[in-house]
């Protein structure tokens, strides 16, 4: 390893020590610190030793860990608050009928609406995340009570 990747391979490691453990990041966090092949090879030995665990592409985390369980994975809504940055997000019409007691249906997979691209986050867990695209007016109450309701009435 040459000197000037220790020196940031350090630096990137004080930074990743200094997030709460369980919160995601992404690997451009570090882009001022480091340039990006520099930044994936010391992701990528820290993920190699354990330290951080690979969430998704370009997605890390500092895992919890628990006595019980031992590592955790971060939930998905911070996995989504992080992916979708500048974008709308909302759980879909059947997901919002089962919260509201309107559906005793269960949903199994993880779909969400989001105001911006359609696409599909696969986590290294072997889980997987769809993102639907949806139309402004339906993105119109995302976040609010309001929009849970609304997304229920449009789905039944």
């Amino acid at each position: 390893m040459k000197k000037g990747e220790i020196m940031y391979s350090k630096a990137i490691l004080e930074k990743i020590e200094s997030l709460p453990e369980g919160e995601p990041f992404k690997a451009n966090l570090f882009i001022e610190i480091a340039p990006y092949a520099s930044i994936r090879k010391a992701l990528s030995t820290l993920v190699n030793s354990g330290y951080l665990m690979r969430v998704t592409w370009g997605v890390y985390v500092r895992p919890e860990i628990s006595r019980y369980a031992g590592s955790v994975p971060p939930t998905s809504g911070k996995i989504l608050k992080l992916m979708a940055e500048g974008e709308k997000i909302t759980i879909t019409g059947a997901e919002a009928a089962q919260r509201l007691g309107l559906s005793t249906q269960m949903v199994l997979k993880e779909v969400y609406l989001t105001s911006g691209r359609t696409r599909t986050i696969k986590l290294e867990n072997g889980g997987t995340i769809f993102l639907r695209h949806a139309s402004p007016r339906k993105m119109a109450l995302a976040g609010r009570l309001a929009g849970v309701a609304l997304s229920a009435l449009w789905w039944m």
